[in-house]
């Protein structure tokens, strides 16, 4: 879980794919997608 000031960010996409997926990904390739879950970021 992570928290910080995204909520309201335009850019928390870019952070979740780009930053967080990309830096997990390599690591457990097993995970297939990183999502936001604290239903701010619903599409």
């Amino acid at each position: 879980k992570w928290v910080g000031n995204c909520e309201h960010c335009s850019m928390y996409a870019m952070t979740m794919r780009a930053g967080v997926e990309q830096a997990i990904k390599p690591r457990l390739p097993e995970i297939r997608a990183v999502e936001a879950l604290n239903g701010y970021f619903a599409e």
